[in-house]
């Protein structure tokens, strides 16, 4: 049994996409087995399969469905053949059957594109970035505003930096939907089909991008500027904050946490049906993070 992992970033304005790239990989001989379903979401995983070349996949958008509605959609799609596999993010709705019995989700064009419309409505993408953005450019203030105090001013720069890349992030994601928005009234108006959003696309790339590097250099940044620290003003290390190990602790929680949080995503895709798993995954979450608050009550002088 082989199995193997893909970066699955795709949202509502390609969701037809996504759908392509299930079925490229079923041609290829991989089966979807599903997506994340802990703390790490934007990922696949496929299996090797003989059948899976016999298979055909089918992606809807509906957001915030109901349980009554969610159990009448999915009855309704499994008396015309297909079988549900997954959600993604509670938006990208995941079918499979097989290809021989397989029908169009939609035969109607007007109907899939006021479905889209819903979808679109009961999105909450906009607030989600614009409190993000207003967090990074709050948490870019409260450092900036300490500047006055002795902390590390290099570790100070990187998290500045960091956080305007999100913020600038967040504020380009706010636009394009709005872009999106707006374009898709007009398609609805001209019947001009789901538009798609290469600069949603673009983003996402960024996005993961950065979330994969705070993850993977978050614990050599803790190292380097302990010892920035040290070496500037030629402080002994057991005596630096009161005890050497408070740097230990932090390297400890931050780098044991991502073998945690991998292995509980492997074993969610085995088994996303066993709680303890999840658990696990939050506790490698929680491990990270509390790694990080005490690196800025300890580092940026918030104490």
């Amino acid at each position: 049994m082989k199995h193997i992992f893909r970066d699955f970033n795709f949202d509502i304005y390609d969701y037809k996409d996504a759908e392509k790239f299930l079925n490229e990989m079923a041609l290829k001989g991989f089966e979807f087995k599903g997506t994340g379903k802990g703390y790490i979401k934007d990922i696949a995983m496929f299996e090797k399969n003989h059948k899976a070349k016999n298979l055909k996949y089918a992606i809807d958008v509906r957001k915030n469905l109901l349980n009554s509605e969610r159990e009448q959609y999915y009855e309704f799609y499994k008396d015309l053949g297909w079988r549900n596999i997954d959600c993604f993010n509670d938006k990208l709705h995941m079918f499979v059957a097989e290809k021989e019995n397989a029908f169009p989700l939609y035969t109607d064009e007007l109907t899939e594109m006021e479905n889209f419309g819903k979808a679109i409505k009961r999105d909450n993408e906009i607030f989600k970035y614009l409190l993000m953005a207003v967090c990074m450019v709050a948490a870019m203030g409260i450092i900036i505003a300490e500047g006055g105090k002795e902390f590390n001013r290099l570790v100070a720069y990187i998290i500045i930096v960091y956080f305007g890349c999100f913020a600038l992030f967040s504020i380009l994601e706010i636009i394009a939907n709005l872009v999106c928005i707006r374009r898709f009234s007009k398609h609805m108006q001209t019947g001009g089909g789901i538009p798609a959003s290469r600069l949603k696309k673009e983003l996402r790339l960024w996005e993961s991008f950065f979330s994969v590097v705070a993850i993977s250099v978050f614990p050599l940044i803790i190292i380097v500027s302990y010892s920035y620290e040290i070496w500037s003003k030629g402080l002994n290390s057991i005596n630096l904050y009161g005890s050497g190990w408070e740097i230990v602790l932090l390297i400890i929680l931050c780098t044991l946490s991502i073998p945690i949080e991998l292995a509980a995503t492997y074993m969610l895709f085995l088994y996303p049906e066993k709680e303890k798993y999840k658990l696990f995954s939050y506790i490698g979450f929680f491990m990270f993070y509390i790694s990080i608050f005490q690196y800025f009550r300890t580092y940026l002088g918030c104490r």
